[in-house]
């Protein structure tokens, strides 16, 4: 089993790079101009760094990339960060895990709740969702994670947040399409396994 600890603690410096270059500001206006220039700002912030790593993984990155001087900081940053990370590692640099890795970094401000939430909880937290979704221009995309198979959320409470989830979505925007991409999973992880 993969130890994630030792993995962070192998790699914190290059982590902790990762984490300078997606940093962002949590808006705390609810002006809803403001935040749709904070949503563009973001979008243009991960567009460009994910066209640092496109960019900085082409060819070899030793000999192609010498010149550097007129980059912007954030792709001599990154330029960094993956040659070290290529030192570092005799598997292949995957520049779309690095990206996710990175988009996540950010998630590290507040940290996660260490107990099992009582569904009077879950409800509390379902209405503060529902008020900052209500403050911010209708996303064109909705993509939720159901952590049912890493045990971080308890397996029996899944089903439960995930309609209350949907439940509130259909309220907010009335015209919710759900596609639930785990089901065809499911179905082919279990007639794979009955050939």
């Amino acid at each position: 089993m993969i130890c994630l600890s030792k993995i962070y603690d192998d790699h914190k410096d290059q982590f902790n790079i990762l984490k300078e270059l997606y940093h962002f500001e949590v808006p705390k206006s609810s002006n809803k101009e403001e935040l749709r220039q904070i949503q563009e700002k973001r979008a243009a912030q991960l567009s460009d760094l994910k066209n640092a790593i496109t960019w900085c993984l082409e060819g070899d990155v030793e000999s192609t990339h010498t010149d550097t001087d007129n980059l912007p900081k954030s792709w001599q940053k990154m330029l960094g960060l993956i040659k070290d990370l290529k030192a570092s590692s005799a598997e292949p640099l995957n520049g779309e895990l690095l990206h996710m890795a990175g988009e996540t970094t950010c998630d590290d401000e507040d940290d996660l709740p260490h107990h099992v939430s009582s569904y009077e909880e879950i409800g509390a937290l379902m209405v503060q969702v529902q008020e900052v979704l209500s403050g911010i221009p209708k996303p064109i995309m909705v993509t939720i994670a159901r952590s049912s198979l890493d045990d971080y959320c308890p397996k029996k409470q899944v089903g439960r947040i995930q309609e209350l989830v949907i439940k509130m979505l259909n309220d907010l925007y009335t015209d919710v399409e759900v596609q639930k991409d785990y089901e065809d999973e499911i179905v082919s992880t279990s007639s794979e396994t009955k050939t």
